[in-house]
């Protein structure tokens, strides 16, 4: 361990007595080697300098003789596999391209332009003169249910639609409802006031029931403000249902001040609230009148319809030569309640009015069920 000390020491001392010197030339050479450490590009310059070069034909040897076969015969069929992939994906893409090219060339077949105007009414938005075939301009409609009419109103003004519901409620997407929208419904009439200029659409049912439905398209024109009376071409459509306002104004009142009451009303052009007015059925059984002198004729009539009770409207008039008073019980039948005239009951030769007979509607037959008595068994 001494020994090992002093030669360590003695390495020491060498080692300081040696570096003077080599601080002594650095400072002649202008560099120090202890404080300055060569580059990795100098060191590689020196290391080539003293290996000696090889020429080009023996690297290619070289490289060659590690290569290995049957690996470069592995990337060569991954390269072809891969150029072979490459070119089925480009065949499908041309595939794909070419069924898109024959879509686009395949010819759309050719609509005649009668479509766009054969049967459809014309209007027009600017509101300007319109050919008078569009829309209905009389004051009295026949509808059927479901079926849509049209018919014209007046822009920029309250129209009113008399509807035969009691209680008429509206189904429209272009028309507003309420107090202060385009549709008010008060009663069995309809206001209908809009500033569009393009048709417009709606549904009247009764409340409660959807199974009748008026179908209407308004159209707006700069004209005076309408009154609509729509009514069902079907008399038997009005017909199928009572109306519980009828029925009840029927339970309430006496039969006398009832039909005195309900008759001004119709005498007046009017219709009790809660009946229905149509046209007189094809096969529905008229009044039987025989009145010396007077013609009495239903064909143009009118039946405003109740729960129990019916107002038969006609035409009198006196084909005789003579002043005649018409005798209400000439109209007399097993079904007839009531008969009265308006305005006048003493006819002048030609003259004519109104008449009216209240008949009692025969109501639905019931179905009994009838039971067998034990006796019989």
């Amino acid at each position: 361990m001494k020994g090992f000390k002093l030669k360590t020491l003695a390495g020491t001392v060498v080692l300081a007595s040696i570096i003077p010197v080599i601080a002594q030339e650095s400072e002649v050479n202008g560099s120090n080697p202890l404080f300055s450490i060569p580059s990795l590009e100098a060191a590689r310059q020196n290391h080539n300098n003293s290996v000696p070069q090889t020429t080009n034909s023996s690297t290619e040897v070289t490289t060659r003789t590690l290569v290995d076969p049957m690996l470069e015969k592995l990337k060569t069929k991954q390269d072809e596999d891969k150029l072979k992939a490459e070119i089925e994906k480009l065949k499908l893409e041309n595939k794909r391209l070419k069924d898109r090219q024959g879509v686009e060339r395949q010819e759309i077949p050719s609509v005649p332009a009668s479509v766009l105007t054969e049967n459809v009414p014309k209007y027009n938005v600017s509101g300007a003169e319109m050919p008078m075939t569009m829309g209905s301009t009389d004051n009295d409609i026949m509808v059927k249910p479901g079926v849509n009419q049209i018919v014209q109103i007046a822009v920029g003004h309250t129209n009113r639609i008399v509807t035969p519901f009691a209680h008429p409620q509206v189904s429209s997407a272009s028309l507003t409802g309420g107090e202060q929208g385009e549709v008010t419904v008060k009663d069995n009439v309809v206001y209908v006031s809009t500033a569009k200029n393009y048709p417009l659409s709606m549904f009247i049912t009764e409340k409660g029931n959807e199974n009748l439905s008026i179908s209407l398209t308004l159209v707006p024109r700069k004209i005076p403000s309408r009154e609509i009376n729509v009514s069902f071409r079907d008399s038997n459509v009005s017909m199928r249902y009572a109306s519980e306002d009828a029925e009840a104004w029927e339970k309430s009142q006496p039969f006398l001040s009832g039909s005195n009451k309900n008759l001004r009303t119709i005498a007046l052009q009017g219709i009790p609230a809660g009946y229905n007015l149509t046209n007189l059925p094809k096969d529905y059984a008229l009044p039987k009148c025989r009145v010396d002198g007077f013609k009495v004729d239903f064909s143009q009539g009118q039946l405003i319809a109740g729960s129990k009770l019916h107002y038969v409207i006609g035409k009198v008039t006196n084909v005789s030569k003579q002043t005649l008073e018409f005798k209400e019980s000439g109209c007399g039948d097993y079904d007839v309640a009531a008969v009265a005239l308006y305005p006048i009951n003493i006819f002048e030769p030609g003259e004519s009015a109104e008449i009216y007979v209240i008949k009692h509607a025969q109501g639905r037959l019931e179905i009994k069920q009838v039971r067998a008595s034990v006796l019989d068994k």
